[in-house]
């Protein structure tokens, strides 16, 4: 599973999650997020399918308030 945080210019954050894995993995996303592949918003437990990658933001799509991602 490998987890990169990224900033854009404008502030905005974004983290991608990988699972390399043949296997579910299983992340806690502790302030919610979007999913922007999917639209879902993401909380809690995340089950990442294997081979499995989402792309999360802030809810709302705001951008950059100066918060980071807690995992």
């Amino acid at each position: 599973m490998e987890l990169a945080i990224r900033q854009a210019k404008s502030g905005k954050e974004y983290v991608f999650l990988l699972n390399y894995s043949e296997a579910e993995q299983t992340i806690q996303v502790k302030d919610k997020r979007v999913n922007i592949l999917t639209d879902e918003v993401l909380d809690g437990d995340v089950v990442l399918e294997p081979f499995g990658v989402a792309i999360l933001t802030s809810v709302g799509g705001s951008s950059g308030d100066g918060s980071r991602a807690s995992f």
